[in-house]
């Protein structure tokens, strides 16, 4: 049934059950309102700002926060940091001193060693109850807090927070002390193996998931190896280390013959393509080149006979079956690019989402809202994805480029990747968590599209 909240009590913060679970609390900006927990009607205001206040209490404004210590009493926070202890029977105050500012959650329990937390952005500083006297500081490397603020532990009085890296911090509230333990790693290849998604992370074993049953399988690498990228049909994975890389097969780990690694590189079925002083390299053989200023990337066709060195502002085509340069036109602003054939790549960036002609360089067709420095594209070359901001991907498919489509799909992504079909793309965030999309429910949110003019 629907509550009826004072029009004075402003903007709700939280809502939580008394710790005997006969009342329901309603945290508002400028009261604290009680409801029965069976019948829904309302009971005295545990605090009111408005209401003339019990004698001792402290002067709160713009209430923030509240948490339980024990059956009888609360502890709530304003945004200005002042904190009271509250009787939960008379809505009396107990006690109340200054936490400081800064504050983004709290939390207290039965199992909290009489101590209340409170979280800040790099530390946690904890409080004895009900004095709220300051009993220390355990600081973080980092930023500590993420989404879900801080948990007790329900057997214990230790906390647990999990910071924006995805690291795990233990708080032993007695000690006091603080033990993290190492975030996940980031991702940094991401591609599928039939109906398998492969995720490879750095300093960590390549896992691959078969999206049917959910089960994963992994490739140990060495320590201090780091996995380059993923080959086209998933089954190897381009291992490097101190310069030296080699293909090892995803599935029983036979390893191929070492080679040089270079940055940047292009993935080959054989090795990799780099860039030196001499030229554009080959394995053992160099085509002279004189390569584009600033060189950002280096592409190889799906037949790996031409190869695409990008520059800042220009794009080199380079037949490395004949061993000459074919082609140099402008190409501005190109952050990432991918052969979708023999005669078209796709590039994107700064200057949006081109595909581009290769001999000639070009732009066959144009998706210019579409704008970010990462991006995947379909097998066929139909359809892309752009990362577009902290957590959304737009998708634009060629055949429609000023009709893209954005959704929100990971914190910070990092890799994406069409299954083979393009029906599916798969995301891995800094979380390093892999998560895959619908292409085709996600596409069809775009409006019809318009009607020429005659």
């Amino acid at each position: 049934m629907p509550l009826a909240l004072a029009p004075r009590a402003g903007v709700i913060r939280d809502v939580a059950f008394a710790p005997d679970g006969a009342s329901v609390l309603v945290l508002c900006t400028q009261a604290i309102l009680r409801f029965d927990a069976r019948t829904g009607e309302g009971l005295p205001a545990l605090l009111d700002l408005a209401a003339a206040m019990p004698p001792g209490a402290p002067s709160l404004v713009d209430l923030a926060a509240l948490t339980f210590t024990d059956a009888a009493t609360a502890v709530v926070v304003d945004r200005m940091g002042m904190a009271a202890v509250l009787d939960l029977a008379t809505g009396g105050v107990r006690a109340s001193g200054s936490c400081g500012v800064g504050i983004l959650s709290v939390a207290a329990g039965p199992l909290s060693g009489g101590r209340l937390v409170v979280c800040r952005d790099r530390s946690l500083d904890l409080y004895d109850l009900p004095s709220l006297a300051h009993a220390g500081t355990l600081s973080g490397d980092l930023s500590l807090i993420a989404d879900g603020g801080v948990v007790l532990d329900p057997s214990q009085p230790v906390a647990w927070v999990v910071d924006h890296r995805g690291a795990l911090h233990r708080a032993d509230l007695r000690t006091p002390a603080l033990r993290t333990s190492l975030p996940a790693s980031y991702p940094n290849a991401l591609g599928w193996s039939g109906g398998a998604l492969c995720i490879a992370r750095y300093d960590s074993p390549v896992e691959t998931v078969d999206l049917a049953s959910g089960a994963s399988t992994f490739l140990a690498i060495d320590a201090g190896a780091s996995v380059a990228g993923l080959s086209a049909d998933g089954a190897a994975a381009f291992v490097s280390r101190n310069c030296e890389g080699r293909w090892v097969s995803v599935r029983d780990g036979a390893a191929g013959p070492p080679c040089r690694e270079y940055r940047p590189c292009a993935l080959t079925r054989d090795g990799c393509w780099g860039l030196s002083t001499r030229g554009l390299e080959l394995g053992a053989r160099v085509v002279p080149l004189v390569a584009p200023e600033n060189v950002r990337m280096l592409a190889a066709s799906p037949s790996e006979r031409l190869a695409l060195v990008v520059g800042k502002r220009e794009g080199v085509l380079v037949d490395v079956v004949e061993g000459v340069e074919r082609a140099r036109y402008k190409l501005p602003g190109v952050s990432f690019a991918y052969f979708v054939s023999e005669g078209e790549v796709v590039v994107g960036g700064a200057s949006g989402l081109r595909w581009v002609d290769v001999q000639t360089g070009a732009v066959l067709v144009h998706a210019r809202r579409v704008k970010g420095d990462r991006g995947a594209i379909s097998r066929d070359g139909g359809t892309a994805a752009v990362v577009l901001s902290v957590e959304h991907v737009m998708l634009v498919t060629r055949d429609r480029p000023d009709d893209p489509v954005g959704f929100v799909c990971a914190w910070h992504p990092q890799r994406m990747a069409f299954s083979p079909d393009g029906s599916r793309l798969a995301v891995v965030g800094a979380e390093s968590v892999a998560r895959v999309f619908d292409v085709d429910a996600a596409l069809a949110t775009r409006p019809p599209p318009k009607k020429k003019r005659k």
